[in-house]
């Protein structure tokens, strides 16, 4: 058996990784100098603003709610480029440490000992792509002005609130979808529903 502290911590770990990465996969999908030209063309006068975003935003809507100069474009690039190839390498080590994982899980002879040490193979790396990723959007929050910051703290907002809704909506549709199993099962003799 595994101690929960460790899976908690595990958990947590994925959970912080996924908070993380929403704001800097958006910067590294970020477009090239010609991308946005494009993009800001594209936009016109009916850019969307602040007041009038969706609650799906996507990258390239987020560099034009941020209103980036040229320069803070080309900052930014060049802080993703810099960082790049360290976070390749912390993302294959992350999936190589999780394939580890699931192959003790999933083995013939099963030790908990190996599991546990695949387990904090696993959080130990997701831990540094954790703090990799945080020093990467410090650098870059310093390049924002206040009104962009305060820009990228609301669509985080709303993308957090979007999160908690969809899994609200998620565990209400699994709670539904248990209670019609359950009136399957206590119902002899009848036709299931399909």
């Amino acid at each position: 058996m595994i101690p929960s502290n460790t899976l908690t911590g595990s958990l947590i770990s994925a959970t912080l990784l996924i908070c993380a990465s929403s704001f800097t996969s958006s910067l590294y999908a970020m477009p090239s100098p010609r991308q946005s030209a494009a993009l800001d063309a594209q936009a016109g006068s009916g850019a969307p603003t602040p007041s009038t975003r969706s609650r799906n935003v996507k990258p390239q809507q987020i560099l034009r709610l941020l209103n980036l100069s040229f320069e803070q474009r080309a900052q930014i690039r060049r802080i993703r480029q810099e960082t790049e190839a360290a976070r390749r390498a912390l993302v294959s080590r992350l999936r190589a440490a999780q394939r580890e994982l699931d192959a003790a899980i999933y083995s013939d002879d099963v030790s908990e000992q190996i599991i546990v040490e695949r387990a904090n193979a696993v959080a130990l790396a997701q831990g540094e792509l954790t703090r990799r990723r945080a020093v990467t959007e410090l650098h870059i929050r310093r390049v924002l002005s206040a009104q962009q910051l305060a820009t990228l703290r609301d669509l985080r907002a709303n993308a957090r609130a979007q999160i908690s809704v969809d899994r609200d909506g998620a565990n209400q549709i699994n709670s539904v979808r248990g209670r019609l199993r359950g009136r399957r099962r206590q119902t002899p003799n009848s036709q299931s529903i399909p």
